[in-house]
């Protein structure tokens, strides 16, 4: 059943949040990262010197970005690692659309309009990145990327309705399923703890999980009427959200699967016009209590859902009940993609980055009921 009515804009502004200017304001900046809107961001490895974490970006300019948050305790500012942009002939053909770092492996890989996934290692000049494998094989733009939890495979999603599976080492395609007519790809997840398997979402309303020792479909979901433009899995493997296309407060939706029942389990309009993004927090595994979500919209919001709480409200309060923090931004400024990341010297704790439409990067740390923004860099708007 679907949970609570119309969420529009106005709801952002009554959350329990401050608004983004304010947060803005005090953030450090990073100066300049990309000059375009950001596809996609992801998290890499924590810095131990420097005790904070690091995340990759990249999105329309072609441009590849590694960069450090600022320090837990705030010692340390936030920098740019490296790059990796046109004219190096190892960027990518055209944008960034999607990308994926296996922390077993130390691997990075971008998925791009291109029709290619890219292999990205560390090693390089000055600690920068160098290109491993190009995986090609897709016969039009690749939306998705996804690597298994020993970063030994990883599979690849595309508008030509086909998903492949390959492997890291060689660059060679394993296999791919048979083809799904209407199914282009928008999202792919690996289950985690080791488990052999991979959530699909497609624009045909269907969430898919394959088998991947036996190449065939274990499980489906009806994921309708709007279709899924994002997808993720819980850190323990047995619940699945999705954030959902829409407009002027129709669609909208998150809504989670429970995978051991096959039912969904939540229904909920998340923002006013289509979500941009929806996540589970990674919260480490020091983390108590309920499981967290993170959803982005075009129409300026970024919130945090407590979805234990939007459970057991249900009904006409839930949206209300269950919403942690938020933050309304401009919509020259809104969230395109997040994704966050533990703090590792703080059990529980974690912090959210986004990329925004104005080419910029963020990062926020979540206090109680507060989402304060710690650190910014430079967007279009800002140039001078």
């Amino acid at each position: 059943m679907k949970q609570g009515g119309r969420y529009g804009s106005s709801a952002a502004g009554g959350a329990k949040g401050s608004s983004a200017a304010a947060a803005s304001s005090a953030a450090p900046s990073l100066g300049v990262v990309h000059s375009d809107i950001v596809f996609s961001v992801c998290a890499g490895s924590w810095d131990a010197e420097a005790d904070a974490p690091t995340f990759y970006s990249g999105g329309e300019d072609r441009l590849l970005a590694h960069w450090r948050g600022p320090s837990v305790k705030g010692q340390t500012a936030g920098a740019v690692l490296s790059r990796v942009a046109p004219p190096n002939p190892a960027a990518h053909g055209r944008c960034i659309s999607d990308m994926v770092f296996a922390p077993k492996t130390r691997a990075l890989y971008t998925a791009s309009r291109d029709k290619t996934v890219k292999q990205w290692l560390s090693g390089g000049e000055d600690g920068g990145l160098v290109a491993g494998h190009t995986f090609s094989g897709h016969s039009l733009p690749v939306s998705c990327v996804a690597a298994s939890p020993e970063g030994d495979r990883i599979v690849s999603g595309s508008r030509d309705y086909f998903v492949r599976f390959w492997d890291a080492a060689s660059g060679q395609c394993l296999f791919w399923p048979e083809m799904v007519q209407q199914n282009i790809v928008t999202a792919l997840r690996w289950l985690p703890r080791g488990e052999e398997a991979v959530l699909q979402a497609s624009e045909d309303l269907t969430l898919r999980v394959w088998d991947v020792r036996s190449k065939q479909l274990a499980q489906s979901f009806d994921d309708g009427p709007y279709f899924a433009l994002h997808a993720d899995v819980s850190p323990d493997g047995q619940y699945f959200l999705t954030g959902h296309n829409g407009f002027e407060g129709v669609g909208c939706e998150i809504k989670m699967f429970d995978r051991r029942t096959g039912r969904k389990c939540l229904d909920i309009q998340a923002a006013s016009q289509a979500l941009t993004d929806a996540q589970f927090v990674q919260r480490g595994e020091g983390a108590a209590g309920s499981m967290l979500a993170a959803t982005a919209s075009k129409d300026g919001s970024l919130r945090v859902w407590d979805l234990a709480l939007l459970l057991a409200a249900g009904g006409e309060a839930a949206a209300e009940v269950g919403l942690l923090a938020a933050q309304q931004l401009d919509l020259s400024e809104s969230v395109q993609s997040l994704c966050s990341a533990p703090l590792s010297s703080q059990a529980g704790q974690a912090v959210i980055a986004t990329g925004h439409v104005n080419g910029s990067v963020s990062t926020w740390t979540l206090n109680g009921r507060t989402l304060q923004r710690t650190m910014q860099s430079q967007g279009q708007a800002d140039d001078s």
